[in-house]
């Protein structure tokens, strides 16, 4: 180890500092509290914090500095100023957002641990605090001067650069002196504004931390549709959006024409639509609340609590208009406001045309909202409904016709779209399959608090059973209106693992939670809602943020081993799994080699994307096998191929999951498509998974 410059007894000296400081820390809080006995309960609570976050610190973070300098200087400092009021309140939640922008910043900027950062950050922001309790006015509240250092994360999302940070730094440091002397008016319509940028811009830094990933199956859905119509295709007529006219689109065309057709850069922009989900996510606590700071949490519980990148990255895009729809609702509940409620069916319904299933969560919710408002008004509620739909109807039939799609979409949604749901399908639940490792429910509800991805399964039964039982009690319906509205969703949404095994339910429940300890904090038992909030800072997971999210963004860490980079115009930008890369770059060559500029092939292996990476034509209207189940779409899927003569090729295979979903086949999906395939078509190439059929 001297080799090396290591001393081998530094581990056991950190173990021994660990003990040796932990008794006496208690030693000393104990004589402390003798010799002090008038301190105020706020000052116990202020000291025993940072004594006991000691503790924490020193199992991640060796440096004594960090892990008991830091406390001790708190401590000492909450001990001498014991007297002073120091104004702390639910507003000073804004100090979490602004500790992460100066995090971000250190990490960037020096050579800083993780942990040494955040902690550093935390203590930086504790200082201007208590300077600002100093420096404001009787009549200020210390919070507000705080309130603009969130915005921060917006330069450091956009630029990594040493300049933004350093700028981001000094204004999160120097902005709270300012406000504090000249004063802040109007705290919450400036929140309500910082906040949910802040959230938006976080959420779009932890999304383009590293380099987008293109899935063949997932992003075909999105890539080909855009790039049919800018071949001069129509939605619905020529292509079908499967999932919903914006996310599977028009996003995508807007991206094209604002960046080219570069494949990083159009989902860099789906990083952004789905980024604002965030902000929807945020409108939902805060609408049911009316408070700011309610939102903050809400959306700073959900991505902490769910860090599931494929979620954010493939059905956060789908999601924003409904789930503002259905915070929209939730704000009328509260509020009993007539207008707002139209307006959120309004919304609800034009919603549809971001995401088909997701719309019709929103919609259901809205129809619910007024059986939970008092029984005099259940009926004028049920009318602005009517009409809030009716004029959601008529905007929506009127932008379709404007773009000469209304018939298609309407036939197509309705014959189509809606019948999609029995194609697919995982089985009833099994809790050894979605949850590996686990046998019983039980298990599950021990690990939920845990592991991320068993939590769904321990909310949703959760939020039923109070649904149910405040449901059957009319007073409690009234008393929790707007998280009844909102308990709508979650329990409609989760018809959505019936399919595919999704989770969309879970994604409103970090906000339910969070809007039921701000509307129960004086209705509830203060042990219960201590116990609500201790519950729901262990779920949101504080060490991934420490360890991995601000990290991340402050350190991209590369393409990691497993992924390449496919050296194809379409593909900048982007990279893939490092086992098909090698299967694109054959797929191409081989299609160059076999097929004329204007000819293209028919994807029967659900690896759609290939049409946009290899610039080809999508021959048919269905982007994958499951969309033509039906025997009638398979006959029209015939008759387009055997039409279209310029369809060469059949892939037949493809070394991607996606060619048997749900344990069945393509071949038995579409017999008859399958049946005319090796009919009219012959093999021509088996190499490395890839297979192609040729036309005889």
């Amino acid at each position: 180890m001297s080799a090396h410059n290591l001393d081998a007894r530094g581990p056991g000296e950190h173990l021994l500092f660990v003990v040796a400081f932990t008794i006496a820390a208690a030693l000393i809080a104990r004589l402390l509290f003798a010799r002090l006995p008038v301190l105020p309960r706020s000052s116990r609570i202020l000291i025993a914090i940072a004594l006991g976050s000691s503790l924490a610190i020193v199992t991640v973070e060796p440096s004594p500095l960090v892990a008991s300098g830091i406390p001790a200087v708190m401590a000492a400092i909450w001990i001498a100023l014991r007297n002073r009021d120091w104004r702390f309140g639910v507003r000073d939640v804004v100090l979490i957002p602004s500790s992460i922008v100066v995090a971000i910043a250190l990490l960037r900027l020096t050579s800083l641990t993780p942990p040494a950062a955040a902690v550093i950050a935390l203590f930086l922001m504790l200082l201007i605090r208590i300077a600002v309790v100093f420096i404001a006015a009787d009549d200020v509240t210390p919070a507000s001067a705080f309130l603009i250092s969130p915005l921060g994360i917006v330069a450091q999302a956009v630029s990594g650069s040493e300049t933004s940070n350093v700028v981001a730094l000094l204004a999160s440091l120097a902005l709270p002196l300012l406000l504090a002397r000249v004063g802040l008016e109007r705290h919450n319509a400036i929140a309500h504004v910082v906040y949910p940028t802040f959230l938006v811009a976080y959420t779009f830094a932890l999304l383009n931390a590293s380099p987008p990933f293109l899935n063949l199956y997932e992003n075909g859905h999105d890539l080909v549709p855009a790039a049919e119509v800018a071949r001069g295709e129509k939605y619905y007529r020529d292509v079908i959006p499967m999932h919903g006219l914006l996310a599977d689109g028009v996003f995508d065309s807007l991206a094209m024409r604002m960046f080219g057709d570069g494949a990083g850069n159009i989902l860099r922009f789906r990083f952004f639509i789905a980024a604002l989900n965030a902000a929807a996510i945020y409108a939902v606590a805060a609408c049911a609340t009316g408070s700011a700071e309610a939102g903050l949490l809400a959306g700073l519980l959900t991505i902490s609590a769910l860090p599931s990148r494929r979620t954010w990255i493939h059905v956060w895009p789908r999601s924003a208009l409904p789930v503002a729809a259905v915070a929209m609702a939730a704000g009328a509940t509260q509020r009993r406001s007539m207008r707002m409620l139209a307006a959120a069916s309004m919304l609800a319904v034009l919603a549809v045309a971001q995401s088909v299933d997701f719309g019709i969560y929103a919609v259901v919710s809205v129809l619910a909202a007024p059986f939970f408002w008092s029984r005099p008004r259940i009926l004028p509620a049920l009318r602005s409904v009517g009409i809030g739909i009716a004029g959601g109807i008529l905007i929506l039939a009127a932008l379709l016709a404007l773009n000469s799609i209304l018939f298609a979409f309407v036939s197509t949604m309705f014959r189509e779209v809606l019948t999609l749901g029995p194609s697919f399908g995982f089985g009833f639940f099994d809790v050894s399959q979605c949850c590996p490792g686990m046998t019983w429910l039980t298990d599950v509800a021990a690990e939920a608090l845990l592991v991320p991805t068993t939590l769904p399964f321990v909310a949703w039964p959760l939020v039923l059973i109070w649904f149910a039982v405040t449901i059957a009690r009319r007073d409690a319906t009234i008393r929790w209106r707007a998280a009844m509205v909102v308990a709508v969703w979650v329990i409609v949404a989760v018809m959505s693992f019936a399919a595919r095994r999704q989770d969309y339910a879970v994604m409103l429940i970090p906000a339910l939670a969070i809007m039921l300890i701000f509307c129960g904090w004086r209705r509830l038992p203060r042990t219960a809602s201590a116990l609500a909030i201790v519950l729901c800072v262990i779920i949101s997971h504080p060490a991934w943020h420490l360890f991995r999210a601000m990290p991340e963004i402050a350190r991209p860490p590369g393409n990691p081993p497993r992924v390449a980079e496919v050296p194809l115009p379409r593909a900048r930008g982007v990279v893939v799994d490092r086992a098909v890369a090698p299967a694109i770059m054959l797929a191409d060559a081989y299609m160059r080699q076999t097929l004329a500029p204007n000819e293209t092939f028919f994807d029967f292996a659900n690896a759609p994307a290939l049409y946009y990476l290899t610039d080809r034509r999508l021959p048919i209207r269905q982007i994958q096998v499951s969309q033509y189940e039906d025997v009638r779409l398979q006959r029209e899927v015939i008759a387009a191929l055997e039409r279209d003569r310029s369809v060469r090729l059949a892939l037949m295979r493809f070394p991607e999951f996606a060619f048997i979903l749900d344990g069945v086949s393509n071949a038995q999906r579409a017999p008859l498509v399958a049946q005319y395939l090796e009919t009219r078509f012959t093999p021509a190439l088996d190499q490395n998974g890839v297979v192609f059929w040729r036309r005889r």
